[in-house]
């Protein structure tokens, strides 16, 4: 049966007239002016919002056709995390922190091991479905070894079931990720072995599925030297699986950084095909500009995709604990790296747990213009790539037109901003009211009811 859905009176970043967007078997199939209202009435205006006005409405025509009267809406690309740890999410509570440092959330997360995973399956329930409510229909899932009792494949077999179970509602890939060090440890370093080298594919059709990518955290080893053996060694398991890379790389305020080695290294060695990702690398703060230009000209270098992925929430709650009196923004300043030339991408890192309180699955919810000290409407346009169109690109999601605006072909993964008209409102004042749609269908819907005492009732 072809899937039909059709967007009306829905607006478009780029464009100034209401349209109706029409989408069949997953793409767009064609843009045309809205139908229903004439052109004076399309025209922006600066009406008064308030708390009884109509949302969007969705209409089921017949099976297999869907209508949405997006009432001026505004339709978007889709949401992305490009970088999100599924294993350890909304662990806080259980968690007895004392100081709050990086080493204690390492600690204290490695003693819950066995006992955080035995829901975690429903952590990552939650995890999902916040987000697809806020827009993300594409993922890239952290998932870590699992633990003597359980298997090292534990979090990996739990992070497959989720993945088929919302196999039509979002884009999920699967990262083997070693967080903890284990480069010096040989009983560790065989447990790594099984679990980057046994990691089972599940066959649906003639499809294998598995994990998109391995990576682990080598600034966690003791020593530089040991730091680089735990890339070289990982990097070797990427090209037996022919997947690709991800690491958290240089999480510190400081020069010593292994970007330079790391890339040099990776430009001979890495031959999976499928790009590097490095998140964090907060050290490049440090950086002058003449520093990140010899970045960049080893970046050039590679044969294949590699992008920086900032995760403000982890860096700006971890980073400058040494100076508590003024300490340093400590993140990744994207939009001047992109200026330079890298490619980038934001993301949520963490919910809820040691390495990062903040618990929203919404990307917007991070408060960017002022991380990134943006206020006009080409920047806040970026920012919301930087967690869109950006983000998907890094993680060669399925759906990586680079644009924000509607065109004809484009993978109909859409967001509908029910209460919002520009993409200004959007990332500054971040709105629940939103409808998700997934490959051409509507997978969520949020509407949120408001109630206010009213002047009347309360003199009476």
């Amino acid at each position: 049966m072809v899937e039909k859905l059709t967007l009306l009176n829905a607006r478009c970043h780029g464009r100034r007239e209401l349209v109706d967007i029409v989408c069949e078997d997953g793409k767009i199939k064609s843009i045309e002016a809205a139908a229903s209202l004439n052109q004076k009435e399309q025209l922006p205006q600066k009406r008064k919002r308030d708390f009884q006005e109509a949302q969007s409405t969705i209409n089921q025509i017949h099976p297999g056709e869907t209508s949405v009267d997006c009432e001026h809406g505004l339709v978007l690309p889709s949401l992305c995390h490009a970088h999100v740890h599924l294993d350890k999410c909304f662990i806080l509570n259980e968690t007895d922190l004392q100081q709050g440092t990086f080493e204690e959330a390492l600690s204290s997360t490695a003693k819950l091991k066995d006992s955080m995973l035995d829901d975690m399956y429903e952590r990552g329930q939650l995890l999902i479905e916040r987000s697809i409510a806020a827009g993300v229909t594409s993922m890239r899932c952290m998932v870590e070894p699992g633990t003597d009792t359980l298997g090292q494949q534990y979090c990996f077999e739990v992070g497959m079931d989720l993945m088929d179970f919302y196999e039509k509602q979002c884009e999920i890939q699967l990262v083997l990720f070693a967080q903890d060090p284990f480069i010096t440890d040989p009983q560790k370093i065989e447990q790594m072995e099984v679990f980057f080298g046994e990691a089972r594919l599940r066959i649906r059709g003639s499809t294998a599925q598995g994990a998109s990518a391995i990576g682990s955290a080598p600034y966690v080893e003791k020593t530089y030297e040991d730091g680089l053996a735990n890339m070289r060694f990982v990097t070797q398991h990427a090209n037996k699986k022919k997947c690709g890379l991800d690491f958290h790389l240089d999480y510190a305020l400081d020069e010593k950084c292994m970007i330079f080695d790391a890339l040099d290294y990776l430009a001979r060695h890495y031959t999976g095909g499928e790009g590097v990702s490095f998140g964090h690398c907060t050290g490049l703060t440090q950086f002058s500009q003449a520093d990140l230009e010899r970045v960049l000209e080893k970046v050039k270098a590679c044969p294949f995709r590699v992008s920086f992925v900032g995760l403000p929430a982890s860096d700006l709650f971890m980073m400058g604990r040494d100076t508590p009196l003024n300490p340093p923004r400590g993140t990744l300043m994207l939009p001047e790296l992109s200026k330079l030339g890298f490619k980038c991408a934001c993301s949520i890192n963490n919910c809820y747990n040691g390495f990062q309180p903040h618990g929203s699955c919404d990307p917007l919810a991070m408060n960017l213009s002022s991380i990134y000290q943006s206020s006009t409407q080409d920047q806040l346009a970026q920012l919301y790539s930087f967690v869109s169109t950006d983000a998907k690109a890094s993680i060669g999601a399925i759906d990586a037109d680079q644009s924000l605006e509607m065109s004809v072909g484009r993978i109909a993964d859409l967001v509908v901003y029910t209460k919002q008209s520009r993409v200004e409102e959007v990332v500054c004042m971040p709105d629940p009211n939103r409808i998700t749609i997934r490959n051409g269908r509507v997978v969520s819907v949020v509407k949120t009811d408001t109630w206010l005492l009213s002047r009347d009732l309360d003199d009476h």
